[in-house]
C-alpha cells in the first residue's frame, strides 16, 4: 500500500528551511495525553519526522516506557536534518518504525501523511479538522486510505513567534488525530472526552506525568 503512494504536492514556502513560520505550532503536551490516554498505540520503534522543539517526544516519553524515537527535522536539534517531504523514498528503510507521530505543517501535511505511510506500519498525524475537506488531491487521498479520527474537544493553544518572543495563539479552527493503522476502524471518528482547563494546564505542567524520561536512541 505505502510503496504505491503518489506524492502529491502541497503549497510550500522557504521560510524556515521548507517550513513557513507560520506552520510552526509546537503541541501542547495535553493535546499528546488525549490521544495516548485514549488511543492504543504500539511500542517499539517511532519516529517524528518534524521535531521543532521535542515536545510530542517529551510527552510521550514520561508517559510511555515502551517506546524510543528516531527524530528528525530541518533544522538543528533533531538527530537526523533531512527534508522529510523530499525523501521520495522510506527515510531508513520500508516500514522500518512501529509509528509516525507529528504535528506536521499544515501546508505539506499530505507530503507528510504519504511519506509516513511509506517509512511505518501506523501513523498519528496532528491535523485540523476540516483537513477532511477541500482539495480534490486530499479528498482522492482519504478515499483511498480512510484514517480513523479522534477530535480534540477543546482547540489547542500554540506558542508561536519569531523565536525571541514566542507568544500564544489559540486557533480558530477545530482539529483532531488522524489515525492510520491504529485507533479503530478506518473511515471512523470518535470525540475525545472534555478536559478542564486546570488539567490541560497541569499536563502542560508535566504534573500529571511521574514516568521518567526515557533516552532517545542514537541513529547509525
Amino acid at each position: 500500500m505505502a510503496e504505491q503512494l503518489a506524492v502529491i504536492a502541497e503549497p510550500r514556502t522557504d521560510e524556515i528551511g521548507g517550513i513557513p513560520l507560520v506552520d510552526y505550532h509546537p503541541t501542547p503536551a495535553w493535546v499528546i495525553a488525549q490521544l495516548l490516554l485514549a488511543v492504543r498505540l504500539p511500542g517499539g520503534l517511532w519516529l517524528e519526522p518534524a521535531y521543532g522543539d521535542g515536545a510530542i517526544v517529551k510527552a510521550v516519553n514520561r508517559m510511555r516506557t515502551d517506546v524510543a524515537f528516531v527524530t528528525n527535522d530541518v533544522q538543528s536539534g533533531a538527530m537526523l536534518q533531512r527534508n522529510y517531504v523530499d525523501l521520495r523514498g522510506p527515510l531508513l528503510g520500508a516500514r522500518h518504525f512501529d509509528l509516525v507521530i507529528t504535528n506536521p505543517p499544515f501546508t505539506l501535511a499530505l507530503l507528510f501523511a504519504c511519506q509516513a505511510m511509506r517509512d511505518a506500519k501506523a501513523v498519528a498525524l496532528l491535523l485540523r479538522l476540516d483537513w477532511m475537506s477541500g482539495k480534490p488531491d486530499r479528498a482522492g487521498f482519504l478515499r483511498s486510505y480512510p484514517p480513523a479520527v479522534w477530535i480534540l474537544p477543546n482547540r489547542p493553544s500554540f506558542s508561536v513567534g519569531d523565536g525571541s518572543r514566542p507568544r500564544s495563539q489559540t486557533d480558530m479552527r477545530e482539529y483532531a488525530w488522524f489515525c492510520w493503522g491504529c485507533g479503530g476502524d478506518p473511515g471512523t471518528y470518535r470525540h475525545l472526552p472534555p478536559m478542564s482547563v486546570a488539567d490541560r494546564k497541569s499536563w502542560n505542567q508535566m504534573r500529571h506525568i511521574r514516568n521518567k524520561t526515557l533516552p532517545i536512541i542514537d541513529v547509525a
